[in-house]
């Protein structure tokens, strides 16, 4: 899929992440179709949609992004965006390719097989580490696909 010039790709870990939101929000909207909007994977899922595939790839190298040496200077090169005050997504790019690779987003499933850890900068960390998703961006690419929409 490309949006604003920019190929967008993504990691299994966020696939599944998007599935699970995306039923959630759907078994949602069938159990109270009047106020299914307040329910807080449908906000979720809605503002994680957003930041995908308008906010970020309409400029992806904003400063806001920056991480610096949250997760370490291994891994300076890692982006992520802020939403929602306790969430993070995040995502690498490549101009020249004008590529964008999302990678993972802390949610309450994710923290709770993470041990509980509420840190997402911890957590993302320990899956770098652990290889998943890839560090390296020719790996990461390649374990990458494009999510249908």
């Amino acid at each position: 899929m490309v949006v604003n010039g920019w190929t967008l790709l993504f990691h299994q870990a966020i696939l599944d992440q998007l599935a699970a939101l995306e039923q959630a929000s759907a078994r949602a909207r069938r159990n109270d179709p009047k106020n299914f909007h307040t329910n807080a994977n449908v906000k979720l899922f809605a503002a994680l949609s957003r930041l995908i595939f308008e906010t970020i790839p309409a400029d992806p190298v904003r400063a806001e992004y920056r991480q610096g040496n949250t997760l370490g200077p291994e891994y300076r090169h890692w982006f992520r965006a802020k939403f929602l005050g306790r969430f993070r997504l995040f995502f690498r790019y490549d101009t020249r390719a004008t590529l964008i690779v999302y990678a993972w987003v802390n949610d309450e499933r994710s923290l709770r097989q993470s041990g509980g850890r509420s840190d997402p900068y911890e957590v993302f960390r320990r899956m770098l580490k652990s290889g998943t998703p890839p560090n390296d961006w020719s790996a990461l690419v390649k374990a990458a696909r494009i999510a249908p929409r």
